[in-house]
């Protein structure tokens, strides 16, 4: 008896980890593919990754922001409610779900994930642009033009052209 938990124990632990180097595997060849612009490749990649971890939410990042790239926004946005779901701490991933929904035009349900990605990271110069950007859009100069100020102050180099537009 003693024996068969063993093996059975010996047989499900090897193959978790044969499971977790396969899905780096493909995370890492994804990765390199991603940074060729092989974006096809790279989703094909990450997708057979989700289908030995349909829950990973590195995965279904990687997965959004292959979308993104080709412009397939509504199924990016699918995979970051996905990510966010079982990953609600991860600053890139409110801010790439805001991004997808300001290409989306959905620009108040943009500035709530670029709220909770400032939230969680109060310095970040690129979600104080993007916010400052979705704001004027739906007409909240004011508020708009005190982000470019955060986002300057945090470094962004086009926030000054952009104050000099929008709020002068």
């Amino acid at each position: 008896m003693i024996r068969l938990f063993i093996t059975s124990f010996a047989i499900f632990w090897g193959s978790q980890v044969l499971a977790q180097k396969t899905v780096d595997n493909l995370i890492e060849s994804g990765n390199q593919k991603e940074e060729l612009k092989d974006y096809k490749g790279a989703l094909a990649d990450f997708n057979n990754a989700l289908l030995i971890e349909p829950n990973n939410s590195e995965v279904l990042y990687y997965c959004g922001f292959m979308k993104f790239q080709m412009e397939d926004y509504a199924n990016a946005l699918t995979d970051y409610d996905l990510a966010i779901a079982s990953d609600t701490a991860s600053v890139e991933l409110f801010y790439c779900r805001g991004n997808t929904k300001f290409e989306l035009k959905f620009f108040k349900e943009a500035i709530s994930d670029y709220d909770r990605a400032i939230l969680l990271d109060s310095t970040d110069r690129e979600t104080y642009f993007n916010r400052a950007i979705a704001k004027y859009y739906i007409g909240q100069k004011e508020s708009s033009c005190k982000d470019l100020h955060l986002a300057l102050k945090y470094g962004d180099k086009d926030a000054e052209a952009v104050l000099k537009e929008f709020c002068y």
